[in-house]
């Protein structure tokens, strides 16, 4: 007598067979189905027709028994090999970091009070631009303010500066952050600079040729950094040097 399983199973098939009969599915007697054309095209799985591809029509050939470069593209892309190991995951590889790289200009600038701006300061610039030859050149006034020394306050100090010193405008740099000339510096580094001129007058070339020269390679890296000497004494001394430098073209005396 047949067990309640075995009637299980056989109407299980049964129910497989019938669906491939209306098919026209021709069985290989191993739970194969083939098409008129004898392409396998499903196979039974629990009782019921599972085909080869996923929209449950009749499509390629089973891709474990037979492939052909007609169906060898759609069986690959619809059909898993349940052997085939999962895909290795390719290692991440980290971008490696952009490198600054100079531009191999040269930036010549000029650091100082200009508080007030004077006649002095003017032949100052008059020879940084000389030096610059046609180049990069930046004017950075100082941020310092007090009523002693340093009366006028960094924007109307750079105001003035762009009256008496109209042509050189567009080099004189209102930026807060530039503090001192080793800011500058660090600035010009980071900008991709490659060397530096820094024009001072003849009373500051020594102390400004050390001081640069010395961080060179700890805050910041140039090629050369050439300390030039304007020719003229430092229009921001205090005392006979700088009251030698005249009246400002705002009649304020150095």
């Amino acid at each position: 007598m047949k067990s309640f399983f075995q009637f299980l199973s056989e109407a299980a098939q049964s129910q497989a067979s019938m669906q491939a009969q209306k098919l026209g599915l021709v069985s290989d007697g191993h739970g194969g189905w083939k098409n008129k054309s004898g392409e396998y095209v499903a196979k039974t799985e629990k009782g019921k027709l599972k085909f080869y591809n996923q929209r449950q029509k009749v499509g390629e050939k089973d891709p474990d028994q037979v492939r052909t470069p007609a169906n060898q593209q759609v069986a690959a892309t619809q059909v898993k090999s349940p052997s085939a190991p999962p895909a290795a995951k390719r290692p991440e590889t980290q971008e490696p970091e952009p490198q600054e790289e100079k531009n191999g200009d040269t930036l010549t600038v000029v650091f100082g009070r200009f508080n007030p701006p004077t006649v002095g300061h003017e032949k100052l610039l008059n020879s940084a631009s000389k030096v610059s030859a046609g180049g990069k050149f930046k004017i950075y006034p100082s941020r310092t303010q007090d009523p002693k020394k340093n009366p006028l306050n960094p924007d109307t100090k750079i105001s003035f500066m762009r009256k008496m010193f109209p042509k050189y405008g567009e080099q004189i740099v209102n930026d807060e952050n530039m503090k001192t000339i080793f800011d500058v510096l660090v600035r010009a580094n980071e900008e991709g600079y490659a060397n530096v001129n820094i024009v001072v007058g003849s009373d500051r070339q020594a102390e400004f040729e050390n001081l640069a020269n010395k961080y060179n390679g700890d805050l910041y890296e140039f090629d050369e950094i050439n300390v030039v000497s304007a020719g003229v004494r430092d229009a921001d001394a205090e005392g006979v040097e700088g009251r030698q430098q005249g009246r400002s073209k705002y009649g304020t005396k150095k």
